[in-house]
């Protein structure tokens, strides 16, 4: 709670000290595992309706999912701001983090921040999701406009983010004229690749099957990792457009520059299922 509202462990504690008649209030070492908890469900009722607790209101449970959301977003770009590399952005998170834990560091706490830090990555894919279906013009989506497509991208391997799962949620936002500058339809033959630099990307296409005879079906993920294997994977690229160009590409992104493209294409013909694609996003700033 003190790192979505960004204020100090001690603060929080403080103010919810006042309501323990109402609510079950765990010790910080088990916050994390133990929720706060009304102790009387009318008090929850009582929150929710705005006739009856006037100021105290805190709104729906769609208006604090929202609310919640908000709050991510602003702490995710100011963790991703343009004066901080890809590559320091965790650490960004950590330091946010620690400014708000009164407590000494100690390797649980990193471990928590750790953990929260991937389950903030996640989160943020069904929130960018159901935000771009439903909330135009709040501040949640005016904050998820504000996102850095290029570096959310690169570090949801670092949360064990199926890059299958991100791109076909991307391409189940439908295309409406509400959604303009932040989502846009284009062809396959409409892309350039001159910009990508393998240092700069992480998985790049992915789908499912077995990596051996052996094997189990599972994810098969791949990216390149040298200008060898980027030269590569763009001679595959522009070999699809040849035999695809009229393939559906999303451009996905407020941020011109930190933009990404994503695309399906299908494994054998008449693919229907999702396990029969596969599934692509790579860095395309405009």
């Amino acid at each position: 709670m003190s790192i979505l509202f960004g204020i100090t462990q001690n603060t929080v504690y403080a103010s919810l000290d006042k309501s323990r008649s109402t609510l079950k209030i765990s010790d910080w070492k088990v916050a994390d595992k133990k929720p706060l908890t009304f102790l009387h469900a009318s008090f929850s009722d009582y929150l929710k309706d705005s006739k009856r607790s006037g100021d105290f209101y805190v709104g729906s449970e769609e208006d604090i999912k929202e609310e919640v959301w908000f709050r991510l977003f602003e702490i995710w770009n100011k963790c991703c701001g343009d004066d901080i590399a890809t590559s320091s952005v965790e650490l960004a998170w950590h330091q946010y983090c620690s400014e708000l834990t009164d407590q000494s560091s100690s390797r649980a706490i990193e471990k928590f921040h750790t953990n929260l830090f991937r389950d903030t990555i996640h989160g943020l894919i069904k929130a960018i999701h159901d935000i771009s279906l439903n909330s135009k013009g709040s501040p949640a989506y005016t904050s998820l406009r504000k996102l850095d497509m290029r570096k959310f991208y690169y570090l949801m391997n670092a949360a064990d983010v199926g890059l299958a799962h991100f791109v076909i949620r991307l391409l189940d936002i439908p295309l409406e004229p509400r959604r303009i500058g932040f989502i846009r339809e284009v062809q396959l033959k409409d892309l350039e690749f001159g910009h990508l630099d393998w240092k700069e990307m992480s998985t790049t296409h992915s789908h499912y099957g077995k990596k051996s005879k052996i094997s189990l079906k599972t994810w098969t993920t791949h990216g390149p990792r040298s200008s060898a294997e980027l030269t590569a994977f763009v001679s595959d690229l522009k070999s699809l457009q040849e035999d695809s160009p009229e393939l559906e590409v999303r451009i996905i992104g407020g941020v011109p520059k930190e933009r990404v493209a994503v695309f399906e294409r299908p494994l054998k013909e008449g693919a229907k299922d999702w396990n029969n694609f596969m599934y692509y996003i790579i860095p395309y700033p405009e």
